[in-house]
C-alpha cells in the first residue's frame, strides 16, 4: 500500500525503514521535522 506523509521544506539527509516494521521509515532533515 502506498502512504501519504508531510515532505521536508529543506534537504533530507537520511532516510531508513523499520527493520520490525518495513512500512515505517524516519527521516532526518535541516528543517527540523
Amino acid at each position: 500500500s502506498i502512504m501519504e506523509y508531510e515532505e521536508h521544506e529543506k534537504r533530507a539527509w537520511s532516510v531508513d525503514f523499520s527493520r520490525t516494521e518495513p512500512s515505517m521509515l524516519v527521516s532526518g532533515s535541516d528543517d527540523c521535522k
